[in-house]
């Protein structure tokens, strides 16, 4: 019963636009600046609280609601992007959406995610898709789908990245186009545990560099985490260490606080091709 009423609470909070996405940025540590912003969904409710993202996003899935509550995020993400890039804040950024497996079988996603960026006028190449490597899965039956958003021109991120065992054998045949190394890895490297998994870290630092794709370490929390990976040639980083996920009202100022003082936020050219 509990479960049923949460999924009706649910129903109704699609339907009354209860939903809202908090933004967490991915920064270059060798400058400070930042480099994109990842969207997380979150769910308030009145009586149940804050409910976690993968609570409700597993309870969206079983019961068919992955469609209608990932569209609607994807609608939030996009406008409060295209409003920041109106006001002259996201010069060169990236916006990064979480996509679940099912959406991607679903044959309407790409036209819903065509219609998103022409309504909110984005180029296809400032947004990023992120797909789980527990993803890789089913790779069968999203493999389609995945070409026809690389050939719209969005690009892909193959998300915590490094803990899974269908890895290495499915990565060639993704067209992806960021690694992001999963936190559970990160949060290793400033204890004990370091010289067991730098070495893996380095390896999977090296594979991007062969596949020519960047690398994002998540869930750095700790400047000696951030001091490992530097000494490791890690470039990108993204975690509480440098900003906690945030409302979209509190995105601006976050986007100025973090530039380099007198600088502008990184123009393509100076991305170093992240994501490219």
């Amino acid at each position: 019963m509990a479960r049923l009423e949460r999924l009706e609470a649910l129903r109704l909070s699609l339907d009354h636009g209860r939903l809202s996405l908090h933004y967490q940025p991915w920064v270059d540590m060798a400058t400070g600046r930042i480099q994109g912003l990842e969207a997380f969904a979150r769910w308030q409710h009145p009586e149940l609280g804050e409910v976690p993202p993968e609570e409700f996003i597993r309870l969206a899935e079983e019961h068919q609601l992955i469609d209608e509550l990932g569209g609607r995020l994807l609608e939030l993400a996009c406008a409060d992007f295209a409003a920041w890039t109106a006001q002259g804040l996201t010069g060169g950024l990236r916006l990064a959406i979480n996509v679940s497996p099912l959406q991607l079988r679903d044959s309407r996603f790409i036209e819903r995610l065509r219609a998103a960026l022409s309504r909110y006028a984005l180029s296809p190449t400032s947004l990023l898709l992120e797909i789980s490597e527990s993803a890789l899965t089913r790779l069968a039956d999203i493999l389609p789908q995945l070409a026809a958003v690389h050939a719209l021109g969005v690009l892909l991120v193959l998300d915590d990245s490094g803990v899974g065992s269908s890895f290495l054998a499915q990565l060639a045949a993704l067209p992806v186009s960021t690694i992001k190394i999963d936190r559970s890895l990160i949060q290793r490297l400033a204890g004990s545990e370091h010289d067991r998994f730098a070495p893996l870290i380095r390896t999977m630092l090296s594979l991007g560099q062969g596949l020519g794709v960047p690398v994002i370490a998540e869930g750095v929390e700790l400047a000696a985490q951030q001091e490992a990976l530097l000494k490791l040639g890690c470039r990108y980083s993204q975690g509480y260490f440098y900003s906690r996920p945030l409302p979209a009202e509190e995105v601006g100022a976050m986007l100025v606080r973090f530039q380099p003082a007198g600088a502008k936020p990184a123009e393509k050219g100076e991305r170093d091709n992240l994501g490219n």
